[in-house]
């Protein structure tokens, strides 16, 4: 697994390590590369560069040496691996290069899906980068979570027969087990819970919005960190929500949390496929949610009330009904129920495991001087783009004469 950061808060993250260990479940040996950003030598030399976890191997690399250094590390493991599975365009495309120079093939999973999805993002890049990046992408097996995502990957020019749906997993059966949590801030009144990292396109702002319009003694607690959250506490308290308005930072205990609130809910402005929502469904926990077409592919109309984006006065007033309409809530609670089931954790990671299996149809594994080769080459190739690109930007800039 190539990951951009598993220590993060971030869904695609908790997704990759739940399934990893999944994986492990079932007699794979996973191992995940991670980047880190503290460039101290002990941080990833020697004994305790490696770490393991629930039967998962873990190697946090050096962010501006990641690639040289995982296409080392995959040399000098003593078992060839079989599949690299890249998660996000970035780390995809760097898994796509190291893929081709160690003789391994790779899947790749796009992430996220509208404006801040990575098909947006690729389509952001500056052409030359762009051209290069889908070509990469394009010898590898793209795993869409979402149709939404599917759509959007044929759309940028992708081939259709390496587009594959496999959908997150969630653990439903470990998440019921899990303790009801009641933190002091709530008191005794019910709660609307947010779970998320705390950035514009999870729309806490307008969910701030809406809340101001309920009447107590509801209050919202707010788990998560990030960003946006220094701006986020100012408008609560000039909102005057300071009483009702909680944030708890980062939570490990999330699905506690949820099996005390009396609503969750996800104001996004874009999303792929939530992990917190397919938690909040397994959990049995009322869900209000933006309707974005990866939501709704999840809940349909029956498991979740959703609201248009940005729509404050429907979002309270959604949360208004879940509140005061007991049977609603129940209603559909029993419906997440059912419709979770198709996202169980153990299915996906079984057919994440044909998956890497199909596509690992592999003659030898390059050797040593072979390997040499095509790495020199690689960032041969990387060394000129860089060095034209340079030019490039010399010959736009404005010549200063001599006065």
């Amino acid at each position: 697994f190539f990951v951009q950061d598993v220590d993060a808060l971030g869904g695609s993250e908790r997704q990759a390590l739940r399934l990893a260990r999944a994986l492990a479940a079932r007699g794979a040996r996973p191992t995940i590369f991670s980047c880190v950003d503290d460039l101290a030598p002990r941080r990833w030399l020697g004994a305790a560069w490696p770490e393991d976890a629930a039967g998962v191997r873990v190697h946090r690399l050096p962010r501006p040496a990641f690639e040289p250094l995982a296409t080392a590390a995959l040399r000098r493991r003593p078992e060839r691996a079989d599949a690299i599975y890249g998660v996000g365009l970035m780390m995809g495309a760097i898994a796509a290069r190291v893929g081709r120079l160690s003789g391994v093939p790779v899947a790749v999973k796009l992430a996220g899906a509208g404006a801040t999805g990575d098909v947006a993002a690729l389509e952001a890049l500056p052409p030359r980068l762009r051209r290069e990046v889908l070509a990469d992408l394009s010898q590898t097996t793209l795993v869409c979570p979402t149709a939404a995502i599917e759509a959007e990957a044929r759309a940028a020019g992708f081939p259709p027969q390496i587009l594959v749906r496999v959908p997150n997993g969630v653990d439903a059966a470990a998440l019921r087990g899990e303790a009801p949590v009641r933190p002091p801030e709530a008191g005794d009144d019910p709660f609307v819970l947010f779970a998320g990292r705390l950035q514009r396109v999870k729309g806490l702002d307008v969910l701030l919005d809406a809340f101001a319009r309920l009447s107590p003694p509801v209050r919202l607690l707010v788990a998560g960190e990030g960003p946006e959250e220094t701006a986020l506490r100012t408008a609560v308290l000039t909102r005057h929500l300071e009483e009702r308005v909680h944030f708890l930072g980062r939570r490990d205990d999330v699905a506690g949390l949820m099996r005390e609130a009396a609503a969750l809910c996800l104001p996004s402005r874009c999303e792929g496929l939530s992990n917190t929502l397919l938690e909040a469904l397994a959990v049995g926990v009322p869900v209000v949610a933006s309707d974005l077409p990866g939501t709704r592919e999840v809940t349909g109309d029956e498991a979740a009330l959703l609201v248009p984006p940005e729509d404050p006065a429907a979002l309270a007033a959604a949360l208004e009904r879940v509140l005061g309409d007991a049977p609603l809530a129940a209603r559909l609670t029993t419906a997440a129920r059912q419709r979770v089931r198709g996202y169980s954790l153990a299915e996906v990671a079984e057919r994440t495991r044909d998956l890497l299996s199909a596509r690992n149809a592999l003659g030898p594994r390059p050797g040593p001087l072979r390997w040499a080769g095509r790495f020199a080459a690689a960032r041969g190739r990387e060394l000129l783009r860089r060095l034209e690109g340079r030019r490039a930007r010399g010959a736009r800039a404005p010549r200063v004469q001599p006065a």
